[in-house]
């Protein structure tokens, strides 16, 4: 008996690679996976915006008070340009970079203010359901928008 012509000369070849099988039940699962995850992370996206408007907000009323303890009355006193211009790093949220949302002093007297935070039309906010959020003197909080309620827009 002949060993030597029993034994392939050759070791049996291994593949290599992916068949077309396991690449395409990969991209399935990858596809699964973005169409879950996505939406979840433009959810995060926007309650990030949403924070970083009320603490804009929060630091204009700051500015506010201020400027009541300094000239006993919210408005500037001038009938022509009653509102207050607040100063530029509380013009818009975030403070740096490119703007989210315009800050500013919608209503002014003697008494009283309200300080609104509007979605920039060309920004990632623009069709956010909340619409601006808005603070008062007595920090009332309210939004614009009227498919959500008040309370899920300020958490």
């Amino acid at each position: 008996m002949n060993f030597r012509a029993m034994r392939p000369c050759h070791p049996p070849r291994r593949p290599t690679g992916f068949t077309l099988v396991e690449m395409l039940t990969t991209l399935a699962l990858l596809g699964m996976l973005a169409a879950v995850a996505y939406p979840s992370y433009a959810t995060h996206l926007h309650r990030a915006h949403r924070a970083d408007a009320r603490a804009a907000l929060m630091d204009a009323a700051f500015f506010m008070q201020r400027h009541y303890a300094a000239h006993h009355r919210y408005d500037t006193g001038d009938a022509s340009a009653p509102l207050v211009s607040l100063p530029a790093p509380l013009n818009q949220s975030p403070r740096q970079g490119p703007a989210h949302y315009a800050i500013s002093v919608t209503q002014a007297d003697a008494g009283s203010y309200t300080l609104s935070a509007t979605p920039v039309t060309t920004g990632p906010m623009a069709h956010d359901p909340c619409g601006s959020l808005t603070l008062n003197q007595h920090h009332t909080r309210g939004i614009t928008g009227t498919t959500v309620n008040v309370a899920q827009c300020w958490r």
